[in-house]
């Protein structure tokens, strides 16, 4: 019983933090800037990216793997007394991802340090030697003092999977049958109703322009010269036919 008290004891008593770090493309803590956070309460915890290179790219570089350059990690004390808790809050970077299969090989750890209470920050406007543009994937700690990144994501928490990942063994379901859907009731739609003619009067035709005389006259037609028959040619050695002189009828007695 008194084992159980002094452990409930020594729970309310541990104080609750709210931690974020941000890491920014640019040095000075400028640019674009990628933030994780953690609460803790206590127990061990953790929140971590297993490759940069994974998450969407950012607006102004291609990736965000290999391209922080400077980091700031601020903790909050919510709750109890958390004197004890600051020191247990690390950023972790590494420089390669987990599918590596190395843990995330050099570690560069950005600690929490208690300015003024109940707030700790962790500034750095440019990386250490050999930390530029470096990091692959980070993890922020609470009480994890040897965490190393695992071999593979989490299968039920939010790890990042791998930039290739293995095909799923499960077998495909296979499809449902589902029924034929009967054909449906509804009504024959009514016929649309004949638009009515317009109220309004057609316009009336125009009448088609006469046409005015011209004012040129017509030429007059040249008048033909009717020729004269010409008398047949007269057939060579014969005489013209001689007239014939009327003769006086015979007195009658």
């Amino acid at each position: 019983m008194k084992l159980k008290l002094l452990h409930e004891i020594h729970f309310v008593a541990a104080g609750s933090l709210n931690c974020t770090a941000f890491m920014f493309l640019l040095n000075s803590f400028d640019g674009e800037n990628l933030a994780i956070s953690l609460a803790t309460q206590g127990q061990p915890n953790k929140i971590e990216i297993l490759d940069l290179a994974a998450l969407p790219k950012p607006a102004s570089n291609l990736t965000w793997d290999d391209a922080i350059n400077s980091v700031r990690l601020e903790c909050a004390c919510t709750s109890g007394n958390c004197s004890s808790d600051y020191a247990k809050v690390v950023l972790r970077l590494f420089a390669q991802p987990y599918w590596r299969n190395v843990g995330g090989g050099d570690q560069l750890n950005v600690s929490c340090f208690p300015t003024s209470m109940p707030v700790c920050v962790s500034m750095l406007p440019t990386m250490p030697a050999g930390w530029g543009a470096r990091a692959s994937a980070v993890a922020l700690l609470y009480d994890m003092p040897d965490y190393v990144l695992p071999a593979a994501p989490p299968s039920k928490t939010g790890g990042v999977p791998s930039p290739t990942p293995s095909p799923s063994s499960s077998p495909t379901p296979s499809p449902s049958s589902s029924p034929t859907p009967s054909p449906s009731s509804s009504p024959t739609p009514a016929p649309s109703p004949t638009p009515m003619p317009s109220s309004s009067p057609s316009p009336r035709p125009l009448p088609s322009p006469v046409p005015s005389p011209s004012s040129n006259p017509s030429p007059r037609p040249p008048p033909q010269s009717k020729a004269k028959p010409k008398p047949p040619p007269m057939a060579k050695g014969k005489a013209p036919p001689k007239k014939e002189t009327p003769r006086a009828a015979p007195a009658r007695g």
